[in-house]
């Protein structure tokens, strides 16, 4: 996986299954989003970071370093309109509380998390490095600033600021699992596999480093593991597509081409039909000899993505030449006309669906793909 792809996928945050975040049927994930800014003044030296149930742990800022008086009116008033969502009025009252007290901490850490939120990934680079200069041991500072730098782009800039991280501390799930995928990105699935333990060791019940070390170890045809990983994955959010498309193409690569054809019509279920999912079902259909649906299902990914699936299938990472050959036959069998060089006029507007079954094959041989358009794609990242 190129690090650009990557580096867009941390930028995202998160995704339920869109092929430009896929691998190997991967969509990396980042383990969380930003921890809130730091609250209201105490009144002392200024409370602890606020962050996600699930979020790394942090250390409080040194006492020696960054401001310990308390905050004047234009920091609290930040953090008032930080947490109402008000993103611009946050940033203008944090940005004159540093202007009364440049060493105020708090107030840059606060600044950053506004400015990323709001895409200035230069900026809040800016003041993060600002937050690291008053106080070299505040573990989340690194961390948030390897975050902001893969988002930019600046996949060396973030392997360091994780490894800073992790030195600071070695356990945190979220900088293990976003240094994992930093990894993977560089083609180290070994190294990438290890993180992701590190951050299931720490945290057992996160979804995205389950998911993404399933997917890296479907990537190195560890498929006994991969398929535990998986299921444990959606055990812990069921209705995540992603989950289930990997598990699928794990189960196909396994020779279950039942519980494959299960696990893909579970995923178009919950996020709605798409070429890749109706490219699974119709390979699945082959496999149980169910030709015409399999030719059917192959037809509707053909109006719904017609260069994609005619000539791109093989760029994907998740589509192995086990897969890749059986769609070769299926191909075939949908006849030349179907890939023929000219795009069809309603192209993505097809409604996708499976014929009944062939005559010589018994009737519910497998259950008909549920073509409600009502499930809307879940959200698999936070």
């Amino acid at each position: 996986m190129a690090a650009a792809a990557v580096l867009s996928m941390i930028a995202a945050g998160c995704g339920a299954g869109s092929r430009n975040q896929v691998e190997g049927a991967n969509v990396p994930l980042f383990a969380n989003p930003p921890p809130a800014p730091f609250g209201p003044s105490t009144g002392q030296n200024g409370p602890a970071p606020s962050v996600n149930p699930v979020a790394p742990a942090t250390n409080a800022p040194s006492a020696n370093e960054g401001t310990a008086a308390p905050h004047g009116s234009h920091y609290n008033e930040g953090v008032q309109d930080a947490q109402s969502g008000r993103i611009d009025a946050a940033i203008d009252e944090f940005r004159q509380a540093i202007a009364q007290d440049p060493r105020d901490l708090q107030a840059h850490h606060n600044l950053a998390v506004m400015l990323e939120r709001k895409g200035d990934y230069d900026g809040a680079i800016a003041q993060f490095r600002e937050v690291i200069r008053l106080d070299p041991k505040l573990e989340i500072a690194h961390l948030m600033l390897a975050d902001a730098l893969a988002k930019k782009g600046d996949a060396d800039g973030a392997a360091s600021e994780y490894q800073a991280a992790l030195k600071l501390a070695p356990n945190d799930a979220h900088a293990n699992n976003n240094f994992g995928l930093l990894l993977r990105s560089q083609g180290d699935l070994d190294a990438a596999i290890q993180h992701y333990r590190r951050a299931l060791a720490t945290q057992p019940n996160s979804y995205p480093a389950r998911l993404n070390l399933g997917s890296a170890l479907f990537a190195k045809h560890d498929l006994q593991d991969a398929q535990e990983q998986l299921k444990q994955a959606i055990s812990l959010k069921p209705d995540a597509p992603t989950a289930h498309d990997l598990l699928a193409h794990v189960l196909f690569e396994m020779k279950d081409p039942a519980g494959a054809l299960d696990e893909w019509k579970r995923a178009a279920h919950l996020d709605g039909y798409n070429a890749d999912t109706l490219v699974g079902i119709s390979i699945a259909h082959w496999e149980l000899g169910q030709k015409t649906q399999a030719v059917n299902s192959y037809r509707s990914a053909v109006l719904l993505e017609h260069g994609y699936v005619c000539d791109n299938l093989k760029e994907q990472g998740h589509w192995k030449a086990t897969a890749l050959e059986v769609v070769s036959q299926v191909k075939q069998a949908a006849g030349p006309e179907v890939c023929g060089g000219q795009q069809p006029a309603e192209e993505g507007k097809a409604e996708p669906k499976e014929a009944e079954p062939e005559d010589n094959q018994p009737k519910n041989s497998a259950p008909k793909d549920n073509q409600s358009k009502d499930n809307q794609p879940q959200d698999s990242g936070h």
